[in-house]
């Protein structure tokens, strides 16, 4: 529930007398509403992308039962569109028609996930890598190969009520359908958090992050804390 629309459902079914290794099948659905933006900043269109993504991978724990995290290989399908809904005349035609297009590949991913909260963590950290190679047919369009690499780094260490986040983020993909929205992007808090959402996009993306934050002695209850602090951000997407 939110600005993107989405459900997720996974069946998980552990192999050997050890659990050293496991299954999984997915499925994965999407709905969110994108802006386009002029590289001068100025909105141009509101499209809306959807898609559905099944998969099935063969998984190895990492650490003790799987406590540190986890690798997987495996199979994906997926179904994608995006429909225009708002568009400035300033858009070309190719871009303000409805696009869908299908993809079929290989996946390898690997998490691992020592983070002791996962929104304003106090210590610990988080590595996620995943890759996929595959290929895409469009309706009315030939057919091609394509390849998706991207993997995030975020690493947090306390000094009693002062915390010190380290965020960082790559991410390439070889090309994306034409009309389409743009694979990666930046905008929103603590992702360049001087643009809106989605401002910043393109086929490859680097950012990286500096964040303080101190906990302060006030209750605030139902919630598990209240911080203050401030944060260094860098980044594009080209």
């Amino acid at each position: 529930l939110g600005e993107t629309l989405g459900v997720f459902s996974e069946i998980h079914q552990p192999l050997g007398l050890a659990s050293e290794r496991f299954v999984a099948a997915y499925v994965d659905g999407r709905v969110r509403k994108v802006e386009l933006f002029a590289p001068s900043g100025e909105a141009l269109a509101l499209v809306q992308r959807q898609g559905v993504q099944v998969g099935a991978d063969i998984g190895w724990p990492i650490g003790l039962r799987g406590t540190v995290g986890e690798m997987r290989l495996g199979v994906i399908g997926a179904q994608r569109s995006t429909t225009p809904e708002l568009v400035s005349s300033a858009i070309p035609a190719s871009v303000a028609q409805t696009q869908r297009w299908r993809e079929a590949g290989l996946r390898a991913a690997v998490i691992a996930d020592q983070l002791d909260f996962a929104n304003f963590p106090s210590r610990g950290y988080r590595a996620v890598g995943e890759a996929v190679l595959g290929r895409r047919s469009y309706d009315n369009l030939p057919s091609g190969r394509f390849n998706r690499i991207e993997g995030s780094l975020t690493a947090v260490r306390s000094w009693g009520v002062h915390t010190l986040n380290l965020g960082a983020r790559f991410a390439r993909a070889s090309d994306v359908p034409l009309g389409a929205v743009d694979e990666y992007s930046l905008g929103g808090f603590q992702q360049l958090s001087g643009y809106r959402v989605g401002q910043v996009a393109g086929n490859y993306l680097a950012f990286g992050r500096l964040t303080y934050y101190r906990r302060l002695a006030v209750d605030p209850g139902p919630a598990r804390a209240l911080f203050v602090g401030g944060s260094l951000e860098a980044g594009n997407a080209w």
